[in-house]
């Protein structure tokens, strides 16, 4: 991604696969081809398709067949973005950094960064970061979760992600954590974490933040 220009204020760092981007929906296209005649799959939902969520209703290893194909080239390009997410990442840029910090490895970064670019996100997105980057390699474990131990790092007050086990399970001092996604509420977090159903309510809880210059 271009640098960008924008003036330091509110700080937010975001999952990409579905936050941004509706991977959940290619989890469960690969599986309902790969196992047609499986009932289990057909009762699932793309926003149960977490690994916290799915895992426990597929295996493992169905799991990580399912999102190893989410995140291939092929695939990401080809991925939606999930309703509002565009218009959403646009106003968070206006109000500060945007940062997009995802479990892909290096490969797939690339991938994603090329979707991004195509769904003209570049100049509103500060970096595109893997959580396996030799960089934060020996990060300092402060939250209990690495995904919020590198957004301490990069200065962050707003942390969203729509799988419960990268957001800290006790308050993060200045740091405000969001659970994205339908059919996510206060059973799955605790009332130091926001829930969002969708888009909307995520720019809305970012608009009340106060923010310094």
């Amino acid at each position: 991604m271009a640098e960008s220009k924008l003036v330091r204020g509110l700080v937010s760092v975001l999952d990409a696969d579905d936050v941004l981007l509706e991977t959940g929906k290619k989890k469960l296209e690969f599986l309902r081809e790969r196992y047609p005649d499986q009932e289990i799959i057909k009762g699932i939902q793309p926003y149960q398709c977490s690994r916290t969520e799915l895992t426990p209703i597929i295996g493992s290893s169905w799991y990580t067949e399912a999102n190893d194909y989410s995140k291939s080239r092929e695939s990401t390009l080809n991925t939606h973005p999930l309703e509002g997410a565009l218009e959403g990442v646009q106003e968070l840029s206006r109000l500060g950094l945007v940062y997009v910090l995802s479990n892909r490895d290096a490969e797939e970064i690339r991938s994603l960064r090329e979707r991004l670019g195509g769904l003209k996100l570049s100049d509103c997105i500060q970096g595109v970061l893997s959580l396996y980057s030799p960089k934060y390699a020996n990060i300092k474990n402060v939250t209990g979760t690495m995904k919020a131990d590198i957004a301490l790092t990069l200065g962050a007050w707003l942390l969203v992600d729509d799988d419960k086990r990268h957001l800290p399970d006790k308050p993060v001092d200045g740091m405000h954590l969001i659970l994205f996604g339908k059919g996510k509420d206060k059973r799955n977090a605790g009332d130091h974490i926001y829930i969002a159903t969708d888009w909307q309510r995520v720019v809305d809880y970012a608009r009340k933040l106060p923010i310094v210059a």
